[in-house]
């Protein structure tokens, strides 16, 4: 810790939210599971650590992080906020709350709304893996080295059936494939 008193992160003032019947979760529910609120609204979430430190290594804008009460003390959480724009809002959620929110069958620490990125105005040179109606994951991103020669530039995925599918497509040397929405 700094000898000039508390970090920046730590006197912010995080609201909590214990519920899943609060309204605001309910609503960044129907985000997580549903492509079309997801496009309506612009919005879109980020679950766990890794996914939102790849997002912030690109982009600045982060509209809200809700972290889980046991990850409060979690040093690679400690950084991540540090990392956070100042209008960022951060509240504190309990298990519960994390798992209404999450995808993965074990929820991560954080759940981040951000802006749905901008597809890219030109398509990079170089194959485009374009898929359709994807309905599990499997093993995705095994898939895209292969179909791609091992370095895809671009994953364009029409439509999602379940959220997991663009969070198992990560290549090797941590480029992105979904243009404009990073993977680690």
């Amino acid at each position: 810790r700094r000898s000039g008193g508390p970090l920046a992160f730590e006197t912010l003032a995080m609201t909590p939210i214990f519920s899943v019947h609060n309204d605001h979760i309910k609503a960044l529910a129907r985000l997580a599971a549903k492509p079309a609120e997801r496009r309506s609204s612009g919005k879109l979430l980020l679950e766990g650590i890794h996914l939102l430190d790849a997002y912030l290594a690109r982009h600045t804008q982060v509209e809200e992080v809700l972290i889980q009460t046991d990850a409060l003390s979690h040093p690679e959480v400690h950084a991540l906020r540090r990392r956070l724009p100042a209008s960022c809002r951060q509240v504190e959620v309990n298990a519960a709350v994390m798992a209404k929110l999450s995808s993965l069958s074990t929820p991560g620490e954080l759940v981040a709304v951000v802006a749905l990125p901008a597809p890219p105005a030109e398509p990079e040179q170089g194959s485009i893996l374009l898929l359709e109606a994807v309905q599990d994951p499997g093993n995705l991103g095994h898939s895209a080295h292969r179909r791609c020669g091992g370095h895809p530039p671009g994953l364009a995925v029409t439509t999602l059936r379940r959220p997991m599918v663009s969070q198992g497509a990560a290549c090797r040397d941590g480029r992105t494939l979904c243009p404009g929405y990073p993977h680690r």
